[in-house]
C-alpha cells in the first residue's frame, strides 16, 4: 500500500495502518481492536487463550535445540522473510536462527547465499504458492538440508490465529 492509497482512501473511510513485527504487537492490535469495535471483553478473552498456548510453548520450546533456517516467501526472485518482520519475530519464537536475519524486511536473494549451516529451509504455503516440486528441486540442490512445506498463515497472520499457531509450531519442532 502507498501512501497515496491512503490519502485516497481516507477521503471515503476512516483509515487504519499497522505494521505488527513481534508477539507484543499482535496482543497490543487485539486489544486495540477489542477498544476500537467496543468487544474488549472477546478481545481480553482471546488474548488470554493465546497468552495460555503461548506459555506453553515455551515450555515446550526451552529444550529444542537452536536451528538455522531460511524462510522462503515467493519464488522468481527468491525473496526470504529477513528482519523486522512477523515472520522473523515467530522463527524466534521457535528458537529457529534465522539465516537471513541480518537483512531487513523480505529480500531477493541468491539460492547460493544458503551454506551448509543451514538446517532446514521452509517454504512457505502463502503469499507463493510453493508446492512439492519446489520441495524435491531445493533437496536436490541442498541434499543436506532438511526442506519442507510451512503453514504461512501461522507464521505470518498476527491476530485470533495464534491461539491455533502454537499447537502446529509444537507439532512443526516435533517434526524435524
Amino acid at each position: 500500500n502507498t501512501k497515496e492509497m491512503f490519502i485516497e482512501l481516507e477521503k471515503i473511510a476512516p483509515v487504519h495502518m499497522s505494521h505488527i513485527r513481534d508477539f507484543k504487537d499482535a496482543l497490543d492490535i487485539i486489544a486495540l481492536y477489542g477498544d476500537l469495535f467496543a468487544v474488549e471483553k472477546k478481545a481480553s478473552s482471546i488474548i488470554e487463550r493465546i497468552q495460555n498456548k503461548y506459555a506453553a510453548f515455551c515450555e515446550f520450546i526451552a529444550d529444542e535445540p537452536q536451528l538455522k533456517v531460511v524462510y522462503f516467501i515467493w519464488k522468481t526472485p527468491w525473496m526470504v522473510a529477513a528482519n523486522e518482520t512477523f515472520i522473523n519475530a515467530m522463527l524466534d519464537l521457535n528458537n529457529f536462527e534465522n539465516s537471513f536475519g541480518h537483512l531487513k524486511r523480505y529480500p531477493e536473494i541468491q539460492l547460493e547465499a544458503i551454506n551448509d549451516t543451514t538446517d532446514v529451509i521452509m517454504l512457505s504455503s502463502e503469499p507463493f504458492p510453493f508446492k512439492e516440486q519446489h520441495i524435491l528441486a531445493l533437496e536436490q540442490k541442498y541434499p543436506s538440508i532438511k526442506v519442507l512445506l510451512v503453514n504461512g498463515e501461522y507464521f505470518s497472520w498476527y491476530g485470533s490465529r495464534l491461539e491455533k499457531a502454537f499447537d502446529y509450531f509444537k507439532t512443526l519442532r516435533q517434526s524435524l
